[in-house]
């Protein structure tokens, strides 16, 4: 006993009959050479780093709740989420020109660049289903509902609000609908359904002088559209230098779910809406 202790038999007075030393003895002296609780080395598994010095100048800011939320959700789908990236140049003139237009008119006279892309996606997922789509084990979920989430920066965070069922909406509706999601947004007044059942995410900079954006996938959509802002460029036109507004938009996509291929295709497709915009108001 007293070996596995680590007592030595010769520096412990025995209290039994005789000077005998007892059970009790041999305990009493391993407790009084064992070290302090603080001073004793924990075990590797339950040893903390100590946190590092900050540089002079510098100080820790404590995150929100929904800012840590964002942050460990957008660190697992790049880990766990195998991206690709397909970018495509995007001619908005007749877009801006039917925007300012129809802005005139007052009909809609908040209509923005984001409404007409959430429009021109909700025609372009139609026409390629599996865009609108949602990696599961062992299979993929395609939607007939296509239900668009627009990131939407907060003081304090990120929030991606819903749009239900856009392909049954118009312009005007998709508009009205954007814009009450946003003063949601401002004021934190979300109910349960704004939030959840994105089947395809857009990430629009376009209100910044940004040239583009390459945006991390929201699980569990198979892709997420993002753009920068619509600005005068530079372009050949027929063989002719020519000054166009374009946009740059960017498609990440699960390749669990899409290719390439069908990646690329999607991109024309939304390319080719946006760029002959008639079809924003006939569809």
């Amino acid at each position: 006993m007293a070996d596995a202790a680590g007592v030595d038999l010769g520096n412990v007075r025995g209290s039994g009959p005789g000077g005998r030393i007892l059970k009790r003895d041999v305990e009493t002296a391993a407790r009084a050479a064992a070290p302090p609780p603080a001073a004793r080395e924990p075990a590797e598994s339950q040893r903390e780093e100590a946190p590092a010095a900050l540089p002079a100048g510098s100080r820790r800011e404590e995150i929100s709740r929904m800012r840590a939320t964002v942050a460990r959700r957008m660190t697992e789908a790049k880990r766990e989420i195998p991206h690709f990236y397909v970018t495509a140049e995007i001619d908005m003139t007749e877009a801006m020109a039917l925007r300012e237009s129809i802005r005139r008119r007052e009909t809609m006279p908040g209509l923005t660049v984001t409404h007409l892309l959430v429009r021109a996606l909700s025609i372009g997922l139609v026409r390629h289903p599996h865009v609108n789509a949602s990696w599961q084990e062992g299979g993929i979920i395609v939607h007939d509902d296509v239900n668009i989430g627009i990131a939407v920066a907060v003081d304090d965070g990120l929030v991606v609000p819903v749009l239900h069922r856009v392909q049954t909406l118009s312009l005007g509706e998709i508009a009205a609908a954007a814009g009450e999601l946003t003063e949601k947004a401002r004021h934190g007044r979300f109910g349960g359904e704004d939030l959840t059942g994105a089947t395809f995410s857009l990430s629009n900079v376009g209100m910044l002088d940004v040239e583009e954006l390459t945006a991390v996938i929201n699980p569990p959509n198979a892709a997420i559209l993002a753009t920068g802002a619509v600005k005068e460029r530079p372009i050949a036109r027929d063989g002719q230098l020519a000054i166009a507004k374009t946009l740059r938009a960017t498609l990440s996509c699960d390749h669990r779910v899409l290719n390439g291929l069908e990646g690329g295709r999607f991109l024309v497709e939304l390319k080719s809406i946006l760029e002959n915009p008639v079809s924003l108001l006939l569809e």
